[in-house]
């Protein structure tokens, strides 16, 4: 069952390695939940932002709105899709 039909993208995750307690399902959710952010992948397949040689990090999106910078030693792998790892 999707929760969150039209709220962000990682909120249609839930269930899938993703939780309510890192991302926000609807507006009402704590502020330090994460709303959207970079693509933030490290795969064979070198796909997603911020990569110079090896995986950087990224921009995160909280449900408060405010945006943040986490570098790649401040994110954990949240889920995988085939051989894609997805971090937050």
């Amino acid at each position: 069952m999707n929760h969150a039909a039209g709220y962000n993208y990682w909120a249609n995750y839930i269930g899938h390695g993703i939780t309510t307690a890192h991302v926000a399902v609807r507006d009402s959710c704590p502020g330090d939940r994460l709303l959207a952010s970079d693509i933030m992948t490290m795969t064979h397949l070198h796909f997603g932002n911020h990569i110079a040689d090896t995986y950087q990090g990224g921009h995160i999106l909280f449900n408060d709105g405010r945006v943040e910078w986490r570098s790649a030693g401040e994110t954990s792998r949240r889920m995988t899709l085939g051989p894609i790892g997805f971090w937050f």
